[in-house]
């Protein structure tokens, strides 16, 4: 087993079995383009990196958008419940390739 840590948007390993984050959710987020935006680049991002079987597991405080972006790029997603993460409600999310 190999952990690496990568800038999403600055490259990625040719493949990866899991990748496991915690997105950024925050104002800073919102004023840079949008969060909905973000979260789908990533989801994009993230589906033409994962190999066969991979699995992104995630939380997101925008299930929906996020379940139709996996849906999108051949994800199966299923979502595992809600959390309370200080106040922010976000979902624990996980997509396979």
């Amino acid at each position: 087993m190999r952990i690496e840590e990568v800038d999403v948007y600055a490259g990625s390993p040719a493949k990866a079995d899991v990748i496991l984050t915690n997105p950024p959710m925050g104002r800073r987020t919102a004023l840079a383009g949008g969060l909905h935006a973000s979260l789908r680049r990533f989801v994009s991002h993230a589906a033409r990196t994962l190999s066969p079987g991979g699995r992104l597991v995630w939380v997101t405080p925008a299930a929906q958008v996020t379940a139709a972006a996996g849906a999108a790029a051949g994800l199966r997603v299923r979502d595992h419940g809600s959390i309370d993460m200080s106040g922010m409600r976000v979902v624990l999310q996980e997509m396979r390739r």
